[in-house]
């Protein structure tokens, strides 16, 4: 295009960002500035999004001091933005501070920073956020409410949960929310609440994986394995969460045979399994003092881990499993 304006580059800087093309975005955006644009409230929005998308703190925080040169600094938009950024790179204590001076805040703003405590922790945060949230007469929507809920399925804070779940059931719109839903039976599972979890899940309009594999963790975590097993079986749709969520029950209730029965099946079913299903694996190879078995899966583990390059905290992860079994195999 021969003449490009600033409406122009916007739409391109927002058009790859809302398509998750994020360093397409970044690039536009750049270029965008380095041609002398005016950067507004949309520009900034769209460029902090990208860079949400990519878990960018460091372009985020250059996009940051542009925007504490310019006169929209107030701007809710942007504010929610960068919180949400802050939030998406794991840096709670700038999320609060961004969140602290912006002088408005809409319900976008307190969703970034309820959801930012809900998956960095610590999650009680998250919960006195809502109640702040809910003294400034802010009208929590269906995500403010889905977070809240997790934050209380990761606290067993079932009286706070349920007091959520009462204010949902008299609204119609969230009612049969399927976000929700799938919060209120991960949280009453969580809790130990199974018989709760079950109801819901029942009523549920629409089922689908998220529910049925928290119904499977329930069921294992109350070491009604059978049960667990009856469900994985009826899903018509299975992921590596799902078979994750019925081996850790097989082990976590000693029922190593069956652990171990299930990753042969996943391998035949050529499911890629993750640190976590090793991790598993392995534990139950050591508890069966199956130290060839062990050492086959370890081996496979050691090539995913090459062609994946998996994180320290997982290897981690495994490594402690794979001392357990040795440790196991010697007494």
């Amino acid at each position: 295009m021969p003449n490009r304006d600033q409406c122009t580059w916007n739409s391109m800087v927002s058009g790859f960002a809302q398509h998750d093309r994020c360093e397409e975005a970044l690039n536009y955006f750049a270029l965008m500035h380095k041609e002398g644009f005016v950067l507004n409230e949309y520009t900034f929005a769209s460029g902090l999004s990208a860079c949400s998308g990519l878990n960018d703190m460091h372009r985020g925080v250059q996009i940051h001091s542009l925007v504490a040169k310019s006169p929209r600094l107030s701007d809710v938009h942007i504010g929610s933005a960068l919180v949400d950024m802050y939030s998406k790179c794991g840096n709670v204590d700038d999320a609060q501070k961004v969140f602290d001076e912006m002088g408005d805040r809409n319900v976008v703003t307190w969703n970034s920073l309820i959801t930012c405590y809900e998956q960095n922790g610590p999650a009680a945060e998250a919960l006195k956020v809502f109640h702040v949230m809910l003294e400034a007469s802010v009208e929590p929507d269906e995500v403010t409410l889905a977070s809240v809920v997790s934050a209380c399925a990761s606290l067993s804070a079932i009286e706070v949960g349920q007091e959520v779940h009462g204010r949902v059931a008299k609204n119609d719109k969230l009612r049969n929310d399927i976000i929700l839903s799938n919060a209120f039976v991960d949280m009453y599972a969580k809790c130990g609440r199974i018989k709760e979890a079950r109801f819901l899940f029942d009523s549920m309009p629409f089922r689908n994986i998220v529910a049925e594999t928290s119904m499977i963790s329930g069921y294992a975590m109350a070491a009604s394995t059978k049960a667990a097993r009856l469900m994985f079986t009826k899903m018509t749709e299975r992921n590596i969460v799902s078979w994750n969520a019925l081996i850790a029950g097989y082990t976590q209730n000693g029922e190593n045979e069956e652990a171990l029965s299930l990753f042969v099946l996943l391998k035949r079913e050529s499911v890629c399994p993750t640190h976590y299903t090793f991790a598993n694996i392995l534990k139950a190879c050591a508890d069966l003092a199956e130290l060839h078995l062990g050492m086959q899966a370890h081996g496979i583990e050691t090539c995913s881990l090459l062609d994946m390059m998996e994180s320290l905290e997982k290897i981690f992860c495994i490594s402690n499993s794979f001392f357990y079994m040795f440790g196991s195999s010697t007494k």
